[in-house]
């Protein structure tokens, strides 16, 4: 493991806390969590006529979360915005993130605390892999400046990153690198993302252009998890144990629809949902604990196809919101919930959301101060587009 150093320390800013499951309050003292959330509201407007591509094209890049209030991060069609929420309803106006983007893929971020982690490529060659760190306080984020993970290389192109922030507080990254399609995990040595190490390849195997989703996941001790998966294939991970990356692992045994694989972790454990790839498509889960990887489990109940899943880990219960499709009919948002292992009923908590762009689904990677909120594109008739928010509380 590489020499790492403390950088800018943040003052609450406690070695080895596990944020998952507590809550804190000053400085290292810990007090029993929220129960997980089961109160819902929504439907609420954030902004109208918008590209239907807003929010992201796959749901395992993250881009909501809660710091006081929800956030979301999402592309207008020109720049990376993000606005923030008291209550989910009434929303600030947008703040220009960046404007140096193709489209909402080119972004990830992760809350952690009072801060967001955000990575940011650009899907063109010969654009470098940036980090940046914001502090929140109310409705204002402080960002620090752009940081170079991975410098420009003529004829390489950086794509569709994912970020998460590991127990002890480093910031690693996710990538695929085109030409080649090979997938890449990188780490700070630095707390506040100002030093990285070289990145590590993660496969032997090219993906070439069909490579869609890599996801990296923080696990308690140190540890990490990464996840890859190529269309038409099983997909595959491997775990990190603080020290070395270990041997691949099939952690699907049906082959997947890329897009929707969507991954959360707590503790030791790492959660998935996804959509396999042939017509009737159900949405499974499956969980990896200490003891490695345990039994697919079904989730889909009734009609239709999955159009895409995202998960979200509330102290052991998940939370698979997912967007099912009719044949001749519309793609409509449902949840369902494992509550001590027990799958309950599906349930649409917002009511009948209808008209959903098929790919724009996504939720908090982990429930944050006992909320969970949700976001997704709806269009109506004439095809336009409206950036919408539910919660969960």
């Amino acid at each position: 493991m590489p020499l790492r150093s403390c950088g800018a320390i943040e003052s609450e800013y406690v070695k080895g806390r596990i944020s998952f499951g507590l809550a804190s309050i000053g400085k290292g003292v810990l007090l029993p969590p929220p129960p997980p959330p089961e109160s819902y509201a929504g439907p609420y407007l954030i902004v109208e006529d918008i590209p239907s591509d807003a929010t992201f094209d796959a749901s395992y890049q993250r881009k909501t979360g809660f710091a006081g209030r929800y956030w979301v991060f999402y592309w207008d069609g020109t720049n990376i915005v993000y606005r923030s929420s008291a209550d989910g309803e009434t929303w600030t106006d947008p703040t220009i993130l960046t404007s140096d983007a193709v489209d909402c893929r080119d972004i990830s971020v992760f809350f952690k605390d009072s801060y967001v982690h955000v990575v940011k490529t650009r899907n063109v060659a010969n654009n470098p892999l940036l980090y940046r760190r914001g502090l929140i306080s109310g409705e204002t984020i402080t960002w620090e400046d752009w940081r170079t993970v991975k410098a420009a290389v003529s004829g390489e192109t950086y794509a569709y990153p994912t970020i998460c922030v590991d127990s002890e507080g480093y910031p690693w990254i996710s990538y695929i690198k085109f030409l080649g399609g090979y997938v890449y995990a990188v780490e700070a040595t630095a707390i506040d993302g100002s030093t990285w190490v070289s990145p590590t390849q993660m496969s032997t195997t090219s993906f070439g252009s069909g490579m869609r989703n890599t996801q990296i996941l923080p696990l308690e001790g140190g540890k990490l998890y990464y996840i890859y998966s190529l269309a038409g294939e099983t997909a595959k991970g491997k775990l990190y144990d603080g020290e070395s990356w270990g041997s691949e692992e099939e952690i699907t045994t049906v082959v997947v629809s890329g897009e929707t694989l969507s991954a959360s972790s707590e503790s030791d454990r790492v959660h998935i949902s996804y959509a396999r790839t042939v017509d009737p498509r159900p949405i499974y889960y499956r969980q990896r604990t200490s003891e490695g990887w345990q039994s697919e489990e079904e989730v889909f109940e009734g009609d239709g196809y999955a159009r895409s899943t995202s998960i979200c880990m509330a102290l052991e219960t998940a939370y698979v919101w997912h967007i099912r499709g009719v044949t001749g009919g519309d793609e409509v948002l449902w949840l369902r919930r494992r509550v001590d292992g027990v799958w309950q009923t599906s349930q649409q908590p917002f009511g009948v959301v209808e008209n959903l762009s098929d790919m724009s689904l996504n939720s908090f990677f982990n429930y944050l101060s006992g909320k969970i909120g949700v976001v997704w594109v709806n269009h109506d008739g004439d095809w336009v587009y409206d950036l919408r928010y539910g919660i969960c509380y």
